[in-house]
């Protein structure tokens, strides 16, 4: 229980925060943010062979949204 939001049995997830309300749902959570991270390790550290500064882009690409 992360947010004492009482939800139904059936529920995976937490109508009122999103969060996982088993332990399985957490760790494939956990996983999948491990792979995103290390592809992003890894994408970053491509760009940067090549010259290209990810963190910079992405400022660019704030500044564009608003």
């Amino acid at each position: 229980m992360f947010c004492f939001t009482v939800n139904l049995k059936e529920n995976d997830y937490c109508n009122k925060c999103g969060k996982p309300l088993n332990i399985e749902q957490l760790k494939v959570m956990e996983k999948k943010a491990e792979r995103m991270n290390i592809l992003h390790e890894m994408l970053q550290q491509e760009l940067e062979k090549k010259g290209v500064d990810l963190a910079e882009i992405v400022k660019i690409m704030a500044l564009k949204r608003n």
